[in-house]
C-alpha cells in the first residue's frame, strides 16, 4: 500500500525508544518534541496522571502545527511507582542511582499513557497500560557499572528494559513495549479504530 501524506504520525516526544518502535511498526512519521511543565498533574493518580500528560503532550505538539496534512499527533508518557511514590526520568547520575538503590530486589509498577489526536476531528483517542517489574537486587558494583552506561538517562526510574538494562529484569507482568514507553497493542487498537487508513489498509 503506497503511503500518503496523511499518515505521517507526528511524535510528541524526543524518545529514540519510541521513534524505533513506530519505524518498527512501518508507521511514517517525525518528531516534534512537546515542552510541557510535567508536574501539573503530579496530584493525579499514576494511571489518569500517565493519561493526562500524554494527551498535554499531544496537544501541545498539535497547537504549533501549520500543515494541516499532518493529521495525526501521537503523545506518551511512563512513569514508575512503588510504595506510592513516582518515579520520572532522574536529574542527574546521583538522582539515578538513588532511584535504583530504591528499585533494587523489589516489584515496582510501570504506567504509560498513550494519546492519538487527529486534528481534522480534534478528538483524542487515550489509553493506559500499566505493567509491574522486579529488577534484581543490584550489589555496589552492578550498580555503578550499570550507572556508567549512561542507560538511566532520560528512562523514567533510571533503567531500561532493553538493553544492559535488560540483565536486571528477572520478571515483568504486562506488556514488554509499554514498559519500553509506548504500549504497541494500545496503539494498534486507537489506530484501528480510527479513520488511519494504513492500519485499516494492512489488517
Amino acid at each position: 500500500m503506497e503511503l500518503r501524506g496523511d499518515t505521517m504520525i507526528v511524535l510528541a516526544s524526543a524518545s529514540p525508544r519510541r521513534l524505533d518502535i513506530l519505524h518498527q511498526l512501518g508507521l511514517p512519521c517525525m518528531v516534534v518534541p512537546a515542552d510541557v511543565d510535567e508536574s501539573v498533574y503530579d496530584h493525579e493518580p499514576l494511571a489518569r496522571r500517565v493519561q493526562l500528560l500524554a494527551e498535554l503532550k499531544a496537544r501541545t505538539t498539535a497547537a504549533g502545527l501549520r500543515d494541516e496534512r499532518m493529521r495525526w499527533v501521537l503523545g506518551a508518557d511512563t512513569l514508575v511507582m512503588l510504595d506510592g511514590a513516582t518515579f520520572g526520568k532522574p536529574a542527574d547520575q546521583a538522582d539515578a542511582r538513588a532511584m535504583l538503590g530504591i528499585l533494587s530486589g523489589r516489584v515496582h509498577e510501570v504506567a504509560s499513557g498513550l494519546c492519538v489526536l487527529d486534528r481534522l476531528s480534534d478528538t483524542a483517542r487515550c489509553s493506559v497500560s500499566i505493567s509491574s517489574v522486579r529488577i534484581s537486587a543490584m550489589s555496589e558494583e552492578e550498580l555503578n557499572a550499570y550507572i556508567d552506561t549512561q542507560e538511566w538517562q532520560g528512562a523514567a526510574g533510571a533503567y531500561r528494559v532493553q538493553g544492559v538494562g535488560s540483565c536486571f529484569v528477572e520478571h515483568l507482568d504486562g506488556s514488554y513495549s509499554s514498559v519500553m514507553g509506548l504500549p504497541i497493542r494500545d496503539l494498534y487498537v486507537i489506530l484501528r479504530d480510527s479513520d488511519y487508513p494504513f492500519i485499516k489498509g494492512s489488517a
